[in-house]
């Protein structure tokens, strides 16, 4: 029972609370098992790890987090476990709560700590923290620990004994739905988000190892790389509220799988960093939906730095406050004053890589076309175009012939395999020899090389995108180049951009009806132009509603 001691004047009522409880709750701020490995993950950085070690069994139940960093001694240990709630890393460190140390309490049954410090004479040392007896207990004045003889860390080119310094071993984690969908793969981006301006400048490694529950072993060893992406003008932007905000960013690099760009958002002076993402779901309503877009686009890379706002104790957002709101601030003011311009010139950029992609898929349909028997007639347009081109490694061709480069990159059909110096595919790169039956296939965009333009030799066709403002035609064609364009700001092309499989269907089967026009006799010209026209709306019908309405599965 609390007892109050009493005086004429007054008295002082003592304060008790349940030790373990209050434990239990605070270690709950990392509420799963990922936010708890992302936390030890933090602490053998800040020990200086330049190794570390994930071993998570979901079968067994069983988890060990391993690190080749300094160690603790007895008193640092002892520290850490009085200093809950309390920073006691240096300035520069990601911890600045301290309560990393009990972040697997209540997910499991069991946790250890071993550690060994060279200060305390390279003896390993294990505290072992049962949950439910720590949990239980309403007064908790320390933890047990033995030492273990049996380790000895493993010097640099001997053999024998370990090559950690410190591990956390788990037993009986909780089953969570978060471990069940968690990979090698989606914690190594975790980490990287996370701790990459360190990992980079440590040069840290981390091998995460998983096993499911069926057994299967799945295993990813990961580093932190530097912004590969094309570096843009660093902006720094001042608020009363929020101090300095700088914006380090990087347009970021074309992949296989297109822009996958991540813009991350920290303290000036700390090395902890959150997605962008996870940044403006915490901030609620201050940043507006367009920022948020254009930061999460893929289109951009690097990070967000703030000199007041600070992160707040889950290091999942920013504390609430004047701080936060300046912060936001200071990034819209960014976004209209360089961001917007920016991204309508990248996104415009975006979107000629992605038409010359889909333009060369749909060109080798056309390429096949050509080469079907059934199809000869349509080679007799080749028998107007008066320029063609030619490509890299094409054989030699009389001077007077060439009439010069042709203003626009392209890709050739034939010249795939051969990569430019921009990571595309060469148009032409491929050895072209003149034959009676030679017609490059190119279409024109960002990558690729610039073709020469002949004379009378190398005729083929041509695909080309281009915003024809004022016109109401979908395509046009040059009769001389054997170029066909494309009209992107038709309303069909709307209609069908919103899907690959749409807007390359769209193009085969406009690029088949125009081409079948070119055959026409000249006085049928005017008549099947006006036919064409009119089977613009029908063939955007078929494309968009037709397996819909006869139940056909798309296998596109």
């Amino acid at each position: 029972m609390t007892t109050t001691k009493k005086t004429a004047t007054g008295g002082r009522s003592k304060l008790r609370f349940h030790h373990g409880t209050a434990l239990r709750r605070i270690a709950d701020m990392y509420p799963t098992l990922a936010d708890m490995l992302l936390e030890e993950v933090q602490n053998a950085i800040d020990a200086g790890a330049t190794r570390i070690s994930i071993s998570v069994n979901q079968k067994t139940g069983f988890i060990t987090i391993s690190d080749n960093g300094d160690g603790a001694t007895i008193a640092k240990f002892e520290k850490a476990l009085q200093s809950i709630c309390v920073s006691i890393k240096d300035a520069g460190k990601f911890g600045r709560f301290g309560i990393g140390l009990i972040s697997p309490l209540g997910k499991c049954k069991r946790f250890r700590f071993i550690s060994s410090s060279q200060e305390d004479g390279g003896v390993y040392r294990e505290w072992d923290f049962v949950s439910d007896a720590i949990c239980k207990k309403e007064v908790i004045d320390s933890i047990p620990y033995k030492t273990r003889p049996d380790l000895t860390f493993r010097q640099e080119g001997k053999s024998g004994g370990v090559p950690w310094r410190t591990m956390v071993q788990i037993e009986g984690f909780t089953s969570e739905r978060v471990v069940a969908k968690m990979s090698p793969e989606s914690l190594g981006v975790d980490i990287v988000d996370r701790y990459g301006v360190v990992m980079r400048r440590n040069k840290v490694t981390v091998s995460i190892e998983l096993v499911d529950k069926d057994g299967n072993k799945h295993a990813k060893e990961i580093r932190a790389t530097q912004w590969s992406g094309a570096e843009l003008p660093e902006v720094l932007i001042h608020d009363s509220d929020a101090g300095a905000t700088k914006f380090r960013l990087y347009h970021a690099r074309r992949t296989a799988m297109g822009r996958k760009g991540k813009v991350l958002v920290g303290e000036s002076n700390d090395d902890f960093r959150i997605d962008f993402r996870t940044f403006a779901a915490g901030a609620g309503d201050l940043l507006p939906k367009e920022v948020v877009d254009i930061l999460t686009s893929g289109i951009f890379e690097g990070e967000i730095l703030t000199s007041k706002a600070k992160i707040h104790v889950t290091r999942r957002s920013f504390n609430t406050d004047i701080s936060l709101v300046g912060f936001c601030s200071a990034i819209e003011q960014w976004y209209k004053g360089t961001g917007k311009n920016l991204y309508k010139m990248i996104a415009s950029e975006r979107r000629d890589e992605r038409n010359q992609a889909l333009g060369l898929r749909s060109l080798m349909v056309l390429e096949g076309l050509f080469r079907n028997p059934e199809n000869d007639f349509l080679r007799e347009l080749f028998k107007r175009i008066q320029v063609g081109s030619i490509g890299a490694g094409h054989t030699p061709i009389a001077k007077k012939k060439v009439i010069g480069l042709e203003k626009d990159n392209s890709l050739s059909t034939q010249g795939q395999g051969k990569k430019d110096g921009k990571g595309g595919s060469g148009g032409g790169g491929a050895s072209e020899k003149e034959k009676d039956d030679h017609h490059p296939i190119t279409v024109t965009g960002p990558s690729g090389r610039q073709r020469k333009a002949v004379r009378s030799n190398s005729l083929g066709l041509r695909i080309s995108h281009d915003q024809i403002k004022g016109s109401d035609a979908l395509w046009t064609f040059d009769k001389e180049t054997g170029t066909l364009f494309f009209n992107t700001l038709h309303p069909a092309w709307a209609r069908c951009e919103g899907s690959d499989g749409d807007l390359m269907r769209l193009q085969e089967a406009v690029a088949i009806q125009a081409l079948v026009l070119q055959t026409m006799p000249e006085d049928m010209m005017v008549q099947a132009e006006l036919y064409q026209a009119q089977l613009v709306w029908p063939t955007v019908f078929l494309i968009k509603e037709a397996d819909k309405l006869a139940g056909r599965r798309k296998t596109y």
